[in-house]
């Protein structure tokens, strides 16, 4: 591991070195309560005896500080403000209630109602299922297997998965022609 030998330097002697967690000593110097008041100078000791020209180097380091306590008139001051926010809002709820309930009866509920029977009421369209073709250049087991989920009545395909169902076959058979 490589290391530099030297001193630290710093003015005033009621000052303080940090101390790192590996070990050894930091640049950053503290008061007699433990705040920041400064850096220290490392000077590195030359092999010849000849002293370097001190370098400074800072680093700034943040101290998390807890808020100070909350005097008794402060307490009562967010007690009173969170009494009052608490009124208001049961106040506002006691006054929006049968709107949002009349809402919800004449406009949200029918419109959700409608959507689903909308879905629920809603079928394949057989001609587009039918109106889907293969490429004219493909292999008689995908036409033949295409043809087959086509005219399979128990399998409720929609539209989207055949025309997948045919690319897929498609993309196979020139991915099978390419490797052969």
């Amino acid at each position: 591991m490589p290391s530099i030998t030297g001193r630290y330097e710093y003015d005033d002697e009621d000052l303080t070195p940090g101390k790192k967690k590996e070990g050894g000593l930091h640049q950053n110097l503290y008061g007699r309560h433990g705040d920041l008041k400064g850096s220290a100078r490392f000077i590195p000791d030359d092999d010849d005896g000849y002293q370097a020209e001190p370098h400074s180097v800072v680093i700034h380091v943040r101290h998390e500080v807890a808020p100070p306590a909350k005097t008794r008139e402060q307490e009562e001051f967010e007690k009173a403000v969170s009494d009052l926010v608490s009124l208001l809002l049961e106040d506002a709820i006691a006054r929006l209630k049968p709107h949002a309930q009349r809402f919800w009866h004449e406009r949200a509920r029918p419109a959700i109602r409608s959507k689903v029977n909308k879905v629920k009421n809603r079928r394949p369209d057989r001609g587009a299922v039918a109106a889907l073709a293969l490429p004219a250049a493909s292999s008689p087991e995908v036409v033949a297997a295409f043809e087959g989920h086509k005219a399979d009545t128990t399998i409720m395909l929609d539209t989207y998965t055949h025309a997948s169902l045919a690319i897929d076959a498609a993309a196979a058979e020139q991915i099978a022609e390419q490797i052969a």
